[in-house]
């Protein structure tokens, strides 16, 4: 029973993980295109863009980090 659902555990995550790393790109993009420049001193676009690329990235990291763990778990039986 275990073994049946590690791998689609580890399914789910790598669907997340893959989510999330195009959003981490895309919001790194929006953060250094052209158009996100501060049109005045208020205009913070490209610092909150920065941001979520940031954070974005940090989950995807942190995401890995189990999917990785979850692949070196070793079952027992009870």
């Amino acid at each position: 029973m275990k073994s049946e659902l590690i791998p689609l555990i580890k399914a789910k995550l790598l669907s997340e993980l893959e989510a999330l790393v195009q959003s981490a790109n895309a919001a790194k993009e929006a953060a250094t295109d052209e158009q996100s420049k501060p049109e005045n001193r208020y205009d913070t676009r490209a610092l909150e863009a920065s941001y979520l690329a940031g954070a974005q990235k940090s989950r995807a990291d942190d995401l890995a980090a189990r999917i990785q763990l979850l692949e070196t778990i070793a079952l027992r039986s009870f």
